[in-house]
Formats: structure tokens, sequence, C-alpha cells
């Protein structure tokens, strides 16, 4: 499951990162370096761990974000996580050839269309955007912790036969204080 969502989050990752400078040819230049530098490392038939996976993009958006004038390793990551989105392409099936085919074309036509159609990704959504990858890939790189925290307190609490009392409750508080947070997030970045 966590694969699945590693690959969602790669994906729209590159997407995002294709189209955040499409005229400039260093940009691209460093893209295909990340991406041929980490299709040689992680190889036809290995999948990244999804924690790993979603941490470099989580850092490759808050490069991008952050640091505008290192725009270089945001491309670079973007490579980097082309590869990881066409491993996990190939793990679910997926030819390897045309795995890294498809990964290439997707982020050619969000680059190009990028730079031919400046309404594609103002500026204003790309850094939405990077946002929410940012937090998606936070999410998806937490997941396996808080998962393994919670059956660990469910294992601790004795009775494993009870249900859960509180269960819902707790999740749709953890919802809305997760919405609220995302919110005011939101609302200071985009007053900057």
């Amino acid at each position: 499951m966590l694969l699945h969502v590693l690959g969602i989050v790669c994906g729209l990752a590159v997407v995002v990162l294709a189209a955040l400078e499409p005229r400039r040819l260093d940009t691209g230049l460093a893209f295909c370096a990340g991406l041929v530098a980490a299709a040689i490392v992680i190889g036809a038939t290995h999948v990244p761990d999804p924690v790993w996976g979603a941490a470099l993009t989580a850092a490759g958006a808050a490069v991008a974000l952050w640091t505008p004038r290192a725009a270089w390793m945001a491309f670079a990551c973007g490579g980097v996580l082309a590869a990881v989105w066409a491993s996990v392409l190939a793990a679910q099936g997926l030819a390897v050839p045309v795995a890294y085919a498809l990964v290439t074309v997707v982020a050619a036509a969000s680059s190009g269309l990028a730079a031919f159609r400046p309404r594609f990704a103002p500026s204003s959504l790309r850094e939405e955007a990077l946002v929410l990858v940012a937090a998606l890939a936070v999410l998806v790189a937490a997941a396996p912790a808080v998962s393994a925290g919670w059956h660990s307190a469910a294992t601790l609490r004795g009775s494993p036969l009870e249900p859960p009392a509180t269960a819902s409750a707790a999740w749709a508080f953890a919802l809305a204080a997760c919405a609220l947070v995302c919110g005011a997030i939101h609302a200071l970045w985009r007053r900057r």
C-alpha cells in the first residue's frame, strides 16, 4: 500500500519540479543527470524504501520552496524522484523501458507546457503544489513509524479483543487538527 502512495507522490513531485523553470538549460541538464545517476544506482529491479523516497521528495520540495538560488539541487532531486517513480512503476508490473519512457514523457510534457503556456503553471500554483508535495511526502515518510507506534500501543494496552471506544473520535480530532494546521501554514505562506 505504501509503495502505491510513494508512486503517486513521486509522480506529482516529478510533474511539479519539471515545471518550475522550464526554459533554462542547466535545470534540464540537472534533472536528466539526477535521473540517469539514480537509474544507475537504483537499478532495474530494486525499489527504494518508501520512507527514504518520501523523505527525498520532501527534501526536494523544501529546497525548491526555500532556496530558489539552489534550483539545480531541486531539479537534480526531481530527476532522482523520476527514477524512483519509474522503479515503483516497474515493481507494479510495468516493463522497465516503458516505465522510464513514461516518466520521461510526463516530465517533458510538464516542462514543455510550462514553457509554452504560462497559464499552465503560474508561480502561485507551483508554490502551492510544492507545499502539497512536501506535506504528502512527510505523511508517507512518517506513516510506518506512526503505524508501528499505534500497533505497539494497542499491544501494550492488554485487551486486544475489546473494540476501541474512542478510535473514531480520536481520528476525527486528529484529521481536524491536521487540516487546521495545514490551513494556518498555507495562510502564513500566502502572506509572505
